[in-house]
């Protein structure tokens, strides 16, 4: 049980950590962000002219940085880029443990009721996509 609970902890720090890193990072809407340039085009096979990605300025900055402070927030976040995604990659192991860990809990007549109930919710979802898609294309015609 202990070590069910320290695993549980370990996983909100992670969330904690890698969310309030993702939201400094990228909660700026898109329409706060710089407008495409010539150099941002894309070419006739559909490939970016861009050499890189630049990141996401958090919320209102890009009404108030100049385009130098841009481009060293853009740097900035590419430095922790990879750290963040490793975070990330490792919150997802976690979670899957976790889980695991979880469902072993379950008995295995648990465990195919929830797996039942996992395909219901995808089939309710999806036909609910594909009336999207139909009302959609109505509304076009």
């Amino acid at each position: 049980m202990q070590r069910v609970v320290h695993l549980a902890l370990a996983v909100f720090a992670l969330t904690c950590l890698v969310g309030g890193l993702n939201w400094v990072s990228s909660s700026a809407p898109l329409h706060a962000q710089q407008p495409a340039t010539a150099a941002d085009s894309v070419d006739a096979e559909g490939a970016s002219n861009r050499a890189e990605p630049r990141g996401r300025l958090p919320v209102f900055y890009s009404r108030v940085v100049s385009g130098d402070q841009r481009d060293e927030i853009y740097a900035i976040q590419g430095r922790y880029r990879s750290e963040i995604e490793a975070l990330e990659r490792q919150l997802d192991e976690l979670r899957d443990r976790m889980m695991e860990e979880i469902e072993g809990v379950l008995t295995a007549e648990q465990r195919t009721r929830v797996e039942e109930l996992r395909a219901e919710a995808r089939a309710r979802r999806e036909q609910k996509a594909s009336e999207s898609e139909a009302d959609g294309e109505t509304a076009a015609n």
